[in-house]
């Protein structure tokens, strides 16, 4: 998922999230037991809502998580590398043209930040160098974000 990359601390995210969508799906699934039912009927109740969870999930918490978001600050970074990818559509000639998306490596104080970006006009003129600008916000469950729009060039 290229929204994945938007979060600065994707891996905690997913975990958090996948855990909270299953908790929840969990929780949702007592009301649905009845007295009379047999060990596997609770069983099946409870791995199907277990799975939606797992896949509703992530998008539940990152709604939750940028309902009310605050600008925290503008961070620069130098661009090390943009490489454009295409993801099987095939191997024709338009293909080549036209990346499905972008691989930024940015250099920044804390070390280097590997990012999949949506194609855009700025991120495809990037070059090794160039300087850029990326306003971070924080999200209400305390995960920082950015979106494509608070990318700027310097």
């Amino acid at each position: 998922l290229i929204l994945s990359d938007l979060y600065l601390n994707k891996g905690s995210f997913w975990s958090i999230s996948l855990i909270f969508g299953f908790l929840t799906a969990l929780l949702l699934a007592i009301p649905y037991f009845k007295k009379g039912q047999t060990g596997l009927d609770r069983f099946r109740v409870i791995s199907l809502m277990g799975v939606a969870g797992l896949f509703l999930g992530p998008g539940l918490f990152g709604t939750l998580n940028r309902m009310r978001s605050v600008d925290l600050v503008d961070k620069e970074f130098s661009v090390e590398q943009v490489i454009p990818l295409v993801e099987g559509r095939g191997i024709g000639l338009s293909d080549l043209e036209s990346p499905d998306a972008y691989r930024l490596f940015l250099e920044t104080d804390h070390g280097y930040l590997k990012l999949r970006m949506q194609p855009s006009k700025l991120i495809s003129e990037l070059k090794k160098g160039d300087q850029i600008s990326i306003t971070v916000c924080g999200g209400l469950l305390g995960f920082h974000f950015f979106d494509n729009d608070s990318l700027k060039k310097i």
